[in-house]
């Protein structure tokens, strides 16, 4: 409803956690297009922590880095799956050289590339209803957050980066940080972190089959 005003034909779908659920949306729609953004993992779980952190005690910043190597593990299974409707596209070249990115994302759609695509701030405003989730959306492309994890991420979550999704981050071309080993007291901690993770995992997980909880639960109603 509200894209009809601007005869929109086309609609996305951003839900970060349907990349897990690729088969089934290709059964509903087979003839959608995939497009996999990809961010280094300490950027992203920086953002989320400042996000949607709050009151949300389960959210740390192991939670986070885990499901992002889950997240980018799924989609590249399903690039095997999708073959030509599969499109990967960084976050990085995204903020970068936007030009370049939103070029091949229109070549990928097959729809024409519009120089107004770089400048969707007005838009945005229009269509994003007030939504605090669409706020970055109406604001113009720039590329501060990228690497942002190297001035603001702690040492030791930076080491537990490394730990927890190093070959995905190498895998993924983005460098792993230089830090000494864990320390005993932060091996200790870690494993709190991880008995932690895997009580909130498992309640998430069965909540999710019960249907107690839903994929767009912290969605406006």
């Amino acid at each position: 409803q509200r894209l009809a005003p601007h005869r929109a034909v086309r609609w996305g779908d951003k839900t970060p956690l349907y990349v897990r659920y690729v088969p089934t949306i290709r059964a509903l729609f087979p003839q959608a297009k995939f497009i996999h953004m990809v961010r280094d993992g300490r950027d992203a779980t920086l953002s989320a922590v400042k996000k949607w952190a709050a009151g949300k005690p389960y959210m740390d910043s192991y939670y986070l880095l885990t499901n992002w190597r889950r997240n980018v593990a799924a989609g590249w299974a399903a690039q095997k799956l999708l073959g030509d409707d599969y499109l990967e596209l960084r976050y990085e070249t995204l903020v970068t050289e936007p030009e370049t990115a939103v070029s091949q994302l229109c070549t990928f759609l097959n729809e024409p590339f519009e120089p107004a695509m770089l400048d969707q701030t007005g838009l945005a405003r229009q269509v994003g209803g007030g939504i605090d989730e669409h706020v970055e959306v109406q604001r113009q492309i720039n590329s501060q957050s990228v690497g942002r994890w190297q001035q603001e991420m702690p040492l030791f979550e930076q080491k537990l980066a490394n730990h927890l999704i190093g070959p995905t981050l190498q895998q993924a071309g983005y460098p792993l940080a230089d830090v000494p080993p864990f320390t005993p007291a932060e091996r200790l901690h870690l494993a709190r972190l991880a008995a932690k993770f895997t009580l909130a995992d498992t309640t998430r997980s069965l909540l999710y089959k019960t249907g107690l909880l839903t994929l767009n639960a912290n969605r406006r109603k």
